[in-house]
């Protein structure tokens, strides 16, 4: 197996870190998926999320939806079921779950939005 560069891109003893664990190299593209708004990257006008995550706290159903769709559309090799829930003050828990060749995975983020305008 190929060595993979993986996200958030860092150096160790010099060299820039890459890695054959698959399961880090997806984690790391779900990572990079949800942190960038797309158009922000350069080098990738269309990597990332074409909205703000949990702009209402009322259709957080649907940004889940909308962020699992995108995932798989860029992440084609991993299965993926999203949902998120409002936890209080601004704070929105995601839950993301994807298999890769018959492993299951579970992340979950905490995500703060200021909730001063919706």
């Amino acid at each position: 197996m190929p060595r993979l560069y993986v996200y958030p891109p860092r150096f160790v003893n010099g060299t820039l870190y890459a890695s054959n664990d698959e399961t880090e190299y997806i984690q790391g593209k779900i990572i990079q998926i949800i942190s960038i708004v797309r158009g922000e990257l350069v080098s990738d006008a269309f990597v990332g999320v074409p909205f703000q995550l949990f702009s209402s706290t009322t259709d957080i159903n649907s940004d889940a939806a909308r962020l699992e769709s995108i995932l798989e559309d860029y992440i084609e090799e991993c299965d993926f079921d999203v949902s998120a829930e409002y936890i209080e003050n601004g704070i929105f828990q995601m839950n993301v779950n994807w298999s890769f060749q018959g492993t299951e995975n579970s992340e979950v983020f905490l995500i703060g939005v200021d909730t001063t305008n919706i």
